[in-house]
């Protein structure tokens, strides 16, 4: 929710939205900082999680409704590991799809990670944790390893359950 609040991006897409507590942060932050003009779309299925069990798409409803945030979200109940990007930009973009390197190798193959804006942020949620007998990254560090051949810069916090900040490295970076 602060990077939502200090970077205040126009379009924000939450790929896996859970319980929506990640949705819910980011829409506070943009009713408390007062932007108007910022639209958010969540994509999820509400099927089956690698990490707990399903969650069913009236927990996530009855959630944002609590905080009146219902009007705040377009859902689109999607597969996003199967669907195109339908954007041609994105400012923000949060990944939390029980983060893997084959399904985040996916998205990029449908044109996710090409769609955000050259001044844009991709945050990929977990993947680090050995919760539930999982050990080491999940593909995580990998996946940043290719990323990085495409020309994508990345920050990362392993420390569980685990972040990565994203951003492509423009011509403009080199500048001084």
């Amino acid at each position: 929710s602060i990077v939502t609040y200090v970077y205040s991006p126009s379009k924000i897409v939450q790929l896996g939205l859970g319980e929506g507590v990640s949705s819910i942060a980011m829409m506070l932050a943009i009713k408390v900082k007062g932007l108007l003009n910022v639209s958010m779309i969540g994509y999820d299925n509400f099927e089956g999680r690698l990490v707990g069990d399903a969650v069913e798409k009236n927990v996530f409803l009855n959630n944002i409704k609590r905080f009146h945030l219902q009007q705040s979200l377009e859902l689109r109940e999607e597969n996003v590991i199967e669907t195109i990007c339908p954007f041609s930009e994105i400012g923000l973009l949060n990944i939390d799809i029980d983060n893997n390197y084959e399904k985040l190798i996916a998205l990029y193959n449908n044109g996710w990670f090409n769609c955000i804006s050259s001044d844009g942020l991709i945050i990929l949620e977990g993947g680090f944790s050995k919760h539930n007998n999982r050990s080491g990254s999940r593909g995580i560090m990998e996946f940043c390893d290719f990323l990085h051949q495409q020309h994508f810069q990345t920050f990362t916090i392993k420390r569980y359950p685990g972040l990565v900040l994203i951003r492509r490295i423009i011509d403009s970076d080199f500048l001084y």
